[in-house]
């Protein structure tokens, strides 16, 4: 849950300049107050407000310029070519290309029957500029534009009496967005750079005719960038808060009451003005040299589209609070013991929370949690034997906390029969922490380690028998797991002069995870089963090579993959029963390129005005494939294996590299080409079901370390020159992101690396920015 000034909102409606203050809570000792909506985490985000004082204005301007540093390199016409005929002559067909064909097309003497298109460099520029604009005057307003970008917050606290304060908060933002007409955003685009191979049509004939492929296919990114209207999308989103603060202490010392309204209001507004151009297609040339052309789409006339989508929702909290002191002992809302000068802390929470996702009866919940905090450097035993020992903390908390987000139907329940006997997911937090602080505080620490245990997970049934006459299976809370890690950071700051000083940060968390138990149908082995292993665990079969010969496709266990040859993939029988099947399907990994390993590390130098910045991120334990990787209805493995779709599909340069690929000694003259160690099977045209299967053949390491941010800052203050213009500062920063990254993904981002070039690229950006305080 993130919550900002105390509602529940998303963290892309914040801009980092009007952020005051970000802390994330998650042991259930810090979320028991936040009740249901606490138990997965809280981030508490508050916003910036205005200050008794004299008026304080910022102004910020950023020029920034983005590269595109790592991007998929894919095949020429005349190797991609070869390679097609390669593939098709190796699954039992003949050369698409004849000889003629090939020097026509490595001649470049017909481009528009013989083309040779980069599809990256026909949509994209070199660079991309962007330009940022910021204005915040402190008690008075804030709006930054962007592009076209524009968004506001404000923040009014008032004092109505000595124990009534009011505040209203008003934030939102409008952003108009332009793709070509007929797609939402320019995802599209970029998928088509891989899809259309370089020969499939030029991006416009000689004769000025625009090409397709046939009367159903896409367009290309080049027609489709420019020759098909456009569409506006204009989002709008405005929340206002309102919360009324009442000092109780006069009924009752210590008591206070609090009442917040906020009404969230969100509308899209979609405007398209589509254009379909007359599409062609060649398929030959007359006697004359001039082209076949036969028309495949029909020409329409601009259609004009307007969809307009509206939400609303309101929120209402009231909390009513009791914080009083006796003596060394304090009591409230939440119960403390504080031992006077030692610092010892016990923090128990009693939540009874209810919720109107249960029937009558598990309606409510009963969720407590504790938590023991020991400052072992306030003892005078350690003061005493470890004076560089500044602070040194030992935490450990222990509670209950329960999730009523279920899967369902809420709006419209008449689809789908109701769970009678639902109850409340329950999750049992448990965690162990130190904080420490050495040598005067130059070097701090804290390191936590965590486990969350669920039970009463609620999932589909799976072991009712058909003899039920159920169409539909019904769901219980029936499944559990928990899940384990640890995270921590440290910084180290020293002062070298009065002007010179450096820090260095480092962070890093780990998590996995375990299902205790999640009802399934019996398994025939073991190693099938979702008990037992990690949620979401990535199973496939165990790559042994690949097929040297016949002998060796006759001598081994039967593939039920379709037809293969020698070169396509060799998987083990894991259950020995001769035949390689989705029973011989294993774990393999965690989910696909989930990391259970990330961190950071930073610094910071500053000389005088001077300053300058690092920061590295990275992940580990990670582990992604090359295929088998399916989202929104999307497969990526075009963009891997050579040849997927057939005709459609571009092929990565590295294929080229007869290294990197099998080929069967006949076709190549050359024995050493059967390479048993090639990152490639035999080249196939069209899906090859058996190479294509997810395999340790297609597993990778995804572990990366990025350089982030590279920083360098400049601040001019207390100059006479700026006194007549009212500036008290000017701070100019050099900032660079993503510069380079180690890895052994190579040809994609790793960040990137399951959707095999099918997602647009992460962009090194160098930004100019140019602070003005006033």
């Amino acid at each position: 849950m993130v919550l900002i000034d105390g509602l529940e909102g998303d963290l892309n409606t914040i801009d980092p300049a009007d952020v005051e203050s970000f802390s994330v809570l998650k042991d259930a000792s810090a979320t028991a107050v936040y009740g249901v909506r606490g138990a997965n985490g809280v981030i508490l985000i508050t916003t910036k407000r205005g200050k008794e004082g004299k008026l304080s204005i910022t102004a910020r301007a950023n020029l920034t310029v983005s590269q595109l540093k790592r991007m998929p390199n894919y095949l020429g016409s005349s190797k991609y070519a070869r390679l097609a005929n390669e593939a098709k002559v190796l699954s039992g067909g003949i050369k698409l290309y004849n000889d003629t064909e090939l020097e026509l097309i490595e001649d470049g003497l017909d481009p528009d029957l013989f083309p040779n298109v980069n599809w990256q460099d026909e949509i994209l520029n070199p660079i991309s500029l962007q330009q940022t604009y910021y204005l915040n005057a402190k008690s008075k307003y804030a709006n930054d534009v962007a592009y076209q970008k524009i968004t506001y917050r404000a923040n009014i606290d008032m004092n109505l009496t000595k124990s009534t304060k009011l505040y209203f908060g008003t934030d939102g933002h409008v952003t108009i967005s332009q793709t070509p007409g007929g797609i939402k955003n320019t995802d599209k685009l970029w998928q088509l750079t891989r899809e259309i191979t370089p020969l499939m049509f030029p991006t416009r004939y000689s004769t000025g005719e625009l090409p397709t492929y046939g009367a159903g296919d896409d367009y290309s990114p080049y027609t489709m960038l420019n020759e098909t209207g456009y569409s506006v999308r204009t989002r709008y989103r405005n929340l206002m808060t309102l919360a009324l603060n009442q000092d109780l202490s006069a009924l009752i010392e210590g008591l206070s009451a609090k009442v917040q309204i906020a009404s969230d209001y969100k509308t899209t507004l979609d405007e398209t003005r589509a254009l379909a151009p007359a599409m062609y297609k060649a398929s030959g040339r007359f006697s004359d040299g001039t082209l076949q052309l036969a028309e495949t789409r029909k020409k329409r006339e601009v259609l004009y589209a307007r969809d307009l989508t509206q939400w609303r929702s309101y929120q209402l909290k009231a909390h009513l609070n009791w914080d009083r002191t006796f003596g060394d002992h304090n009591f409230g809302s939440l119960l403390y013991y504080d031992m006077q000068d030692i610092q010892d802390t016990i923090d128990a929470n009693f939540g009874y929370t209810g919720s109107a996702n249960f029937p009558s009866g598990e309606q409510f919940g009963f969720f407590p949690s504790l938590a023991l905090g020991w400052a072992a450097s306030e003892y005078d035993f350690v003061k005493d034997n470890l004076p560089w020992l500044s602070f040194l903390k030992f935490r450990a908390s222990y509670g209950l906390t329960g999730n009523d987000r279920i899967a369902g139907r809420t709006r419209f329940p008449y689809l789908q029969i109701g769970a009678k006997n639902l109850k409340w997911e329950k999750a049992i937090k448990q965690n162990i922490g130190v904080d420490g602080k050495l040598f005067k505080d130059k070097i701090s620490f804290t390191v936590d380690v965590y486990k969350d245990t669920r039970d009463n997970i609620y999932q589909q049934r799976r072991t009712i028998p058909g003899w039920a006459g159920l169409i539909t299976l019904p769901y219980g809370n029936v499944g559990s797991m928990y899940s384990y890690g640890s995270d921590g950071n440290i910084a180290i700051k020293q002062d070298i002069s009065r002007d010179m000083s450096f820090t260095i940060r480092a962070n890093y968390t780990y998590s996995a995870n375990h299902v205790d138990y999640m009802e399934e149908a019996k398994q025939l082995y073991p190693y099938l089963e979702a008990t037992g292993y990690p949620f979401g665990v990535q199973r496939g079969y165990i790559a042994e090579g690949l097929f040297k010969n016949q002998e060796d496709i006759e001598t081994s266990p039967i593939q039920t993959f379709g037809k293969y040859r020698p070169g396509d993939i060799k998987y083990k029988d894991v259950n020995g029963d001769g035949i390689i099947n989705p029973y011989d399907m294993v774990p393999l990994t965690y989910t696909n390129q989930a990391p259970r390993l990330m961190y950071g590390v930073g610094g910071e130098f500053n000389y005088k005005a001077f300053t300058a910045g690092i920061l590295f991120k990275g992940s580990g334990a990670v582990e992604y494939f090359r295929t088998g990787t399916w989202e929104n209805g999307a497969n990526f493995d075009s963009g891997w294996i050579p040849f997927y779709l057939g005709d459609k599909g571009n092929v990565l340069t590295i294929v080229a590299d007869q290294e990197n690929r099998w080929t069967p000694a006949w076709y190549s003259g050359d024995p050493s080409t059967e390479n048993p160690d090639a990152m490639f099977p035999r080249l196939s045209y069209g899906s090859n079901e058996n190479n294509s299967q997810r395999s340790t053949f297609w597993k990778e390491d995804g572990s990366f370390i990025r350089l982030q941010e590279l920083s360098f800052g400049y601040t001019w203050a207390g100059y006479e020159v700026f006194k007549p213009m009212g500036i008290s500062s000017v701070n100019a920063q050099l900032v660079m992101n993503n510069l380079f990254t180690i890895d052994k993904v190579k040809y994609f981002d790793p960040e990137q690396a399951k959707y095999n070039g099918g997602k647009y690229p992460i962009p090194a950006r160098y930004s100019l920015q140019l602070y003005v305080n006033f």
